[in-house]
């Protein structure tokens, strides 16, 4: 009898075909909440997840299941110590949207500091007043960025930020040799950076990292820009900070809550770029992480090791 493998409804094709020509039973589900991912789940061996929250219910409503492979990066919608309890192997796709989100962030960055966002409205809603009263941009070459953390997406941003000729500071909990970048206290990088990018995840340890104190010890000509998660930055302290003039703006990829609530302010700021969690929304980084996540179901429904197992 062939496994069962749940994977979402917008997997790409060819990574199902290695599915399937594994001799792997692919059953397509939505996953939109909990309730309906245990329904489309119901005697699956493993499951492909998207961002749906996993808890303990859903590894005692599925007592078939032996692997839950994230199809992406981050696995904060997982209770890992349930999975672990419930004998469940969890596995992520470390790297495989690395350069997705790098671009992402570089266009953020970019955005802020040149004001193309504004300069498109003035021309799309044919209003010349955001052309005559915008200030100067800003050229990236030989600012001073601050990324962070120093995982995968920070090393694609540190080549790409190496390339415009900008200075670069790195806070990373742990010392280590960087291919361009300057290690340095986060009291430093956030004092000095013209552009703060944050590249960590969202842990007890970081939890509302950026909070009010750290951005009053910010430039009030500084940038701050996040694609990692939103639950890094105190928002109302954010909003607080963009509203006052107390930093000059922020691009923002990620939310405490998503969807981004539709009473966010965040999103009536005039000094804000925000994109709905877009990072790696592309063909290149689905079908990476597509793969990554197909090859260990494979492995462990075969029983072998998994290469990426967080749990």
């Amino acid at each position: 009898m062939s496994k069962k493998v749940l994977v979402p409804n917008f997997m790409p094709e060819a990574a199902i075909e290695i599915l399937t020509n594994n001799h792997f039973e692919v059953v397509r589900g939505r996953m939109a909440s909990t309730t309906s991912l245990i329904e489309e789940a119901k005697g699956v061996d493993a499951i492909i997840l998207n961002t749906t929250p996993v808890d303990a219910t859903v590894f005692a409503a599925l007592p078939t299941l032996k692997l839950v492979a994230r199809f992406g990066v981050g696995y904060d919608n997982i209770d890992l110590d349930a999975a672990t309890k419930a004998g469940v192997t969890v596995t992520n796709t470390p790297g495989a949207n690395a350069t997705s989100v790098a671009e992402l962030t570089l266009t953020l960055i970019l955005n802020l500091l040149t004001l193309t966002p504004r300069y498109n409205q003035a021309l799309k809603s044919q209003d010349n007043s955001l052309i005559a009263d915008a200030p100067f941009g800003l050229e990236l070459a030989h600012k001073t960025v601050g990324l962070i953390g120093y995982g995968h997406i920070a090393q694609e941003v540190e080549e790409r930020l190496h390339a415009f000729n900008a200075k670069i500071l790195i806070a990373n909990r742990t010392k280590r040799e960087f291919k361009y970048g300057e290690y340095v206290s986060l009291t430093r990088l956030v004092a000095e950076s013209d552009i703060i990018s944050i590249h960590v995840p969202d842990t007890p340890d970081t939890h509302q990292l950026v909070n009010a104190d750290l951005l009053k010890q910010m430039k009030p000509t500084a940038y701050i820009v996040n694609t990692a998660r939103g639950g890094v930055i105190d928002e109302s302290a954010l909003v607080k900070a963009l509203q006052s003039g107390e930093i000059a703006g922020a691009g923002l990829d990620v939310f405490a809550t998503e969807p981004l609530p539709l009473a966010s302010q965040l999103r009536d700021l005039p000094n804000t770029i925000i994109t709905p969690h877009i990072g790696a929304r592309t063909t290149e980084a689905a079908m990476n992480m597509a793969t990554m996540a197909v090859e260990e179901v494979i492995r462990v429904l075969s029983g072998r090791k998994p290469t990426a197992q967080v749990n």
